[in-house]
């Protein structure tokens, strides 16, 4: 029974979270010290950072 709980619990914030996914964005990257850190941190992907260049620069 506890096990059922735990999986409609879970099942009930991923919903939420799935719901207010862009307004919580805003409030993570809202901050400029955490979104330096994101960008610097997305930029070591190397599809990212190679499609981000071409946009820029090309």
């Amino acid at each position: 029974m506890n096990r059922l709980i735990g999986y409609l619990l879970a099942l009930f914030v991923g919903y939420l979270l799935y719901q207010f996914r862009y307004r919580l964005l805003n409030l993570i990257l809202g901050s400029p010290a955490i979104r330096s850190y994101f960008i610097r941190l997305s930029l070591k992907v190397p599809f990212i950072r190679n499609k981000f260049l071409h946009k820029a620069f090309f």
